[in-house]
């Protein structure tokens, strides 16, 4: 062929695709992606979730963990294990990292000290209502299909802390003497804060390390020169 043919090709061939260049780019056909554009990063959170960063808004308190689910109180069965309600739906939680002493021990049939004024404390500052945010470790749930959570609350509502700032209920349990650390792998992410709130119960001589020597003991081994909580005489004077 020669090479004026070729030349005259190769210009109605490069005609051709300008044509349609210039059509793609009015139309967004997608013919010709262009290179240099930003790649775009959708980043999406779990429903229910809260940043934690926005000094109380919304009723949302600041020093959240990001990964916290809302949730409401709808009852408190014992010192460590509440329901709730999250979206419609719910729930049995069970507070990670501590243990509080038992009311009624099953397999042995005696309360033991100090499981009354836990029980009592929790039900008196979890009441119904109350707006809590849930937080996992790494196992979801026991045996008995309660979820395994750190359970937070605003500070403010359970007189642990200025309000609008986040609380650890878990914590506040063994900072006031009704709980001790309980670890159990592989829930042991906020075991060394346990380890430091027990030390300060000691320390002071609080609730189950006056009363029960900071043992899970039967009630009637109790110290009853210890002061009896407030929550406790609330409950009793109801």
């Amino acid at each position: 062929m020669p090479s004026s043919q070729l030349g005259s090709t190769g210009l109605m061939i490069i005609g051709v695709v300008v044509v349609f260049y210039l059509i793609d780019q009015q139309f967004g056909w997608g013919l010709f992606p262009d290179d240099t554009a930003t790649p775009t990063t959708t980043v999406s959170r779990p429903a229910g979730t809260t940043s934690g960063t926005t000094g109380g808004a919304g009723g949302i308190p600041t020093g959240l963990p990001t990964t916290a689910e809302a949730a409401t109180v709808v009852s408190v069965a014992d010192g460590d294990t509440i329901t709730v309600d999250i979206d419609g739906e719910r729930a049995s939680i069970r507070l990670i990292g501590i243990d509080t002493p038992e009311t009624f021990v099953a397999r042995t049939g005696y309360r033991e000290c100090y499981g009354a004024e836990a029980s009592a404390f929790a039900k008196e500052t979890l009441v119904p209502g109350t707006v809590v945010f849930l937080d996992t470790d790494i196992t979801d749930s026991d045996r008995y299909d309660r979820l395994l959570r750190y359970v937070w609350v605003d500070a403010g509502v359970i007189g642990a802390g200025p309000p609008g700032t986040a609380a650890m209920f878990n914590e506040v349990l063994v900072l006031d003497g009704y709980a001790i650390p309980y670890p159990y792998e592989p829930d042991t992410r906020e075991q060394p804060r346990f380890n430091a709130a027990a030390d300060a119960a000691e320390s002071a001589n609080r609730g189950i390390w006056c009363a029960c020597g900071g043992e899970r003991i039967p009630l009637d081994q109790t110290n009853t020169s210890c002061p009896a909580p407030a929550a406790l005489l609330s409950e009793a004077a109801a």
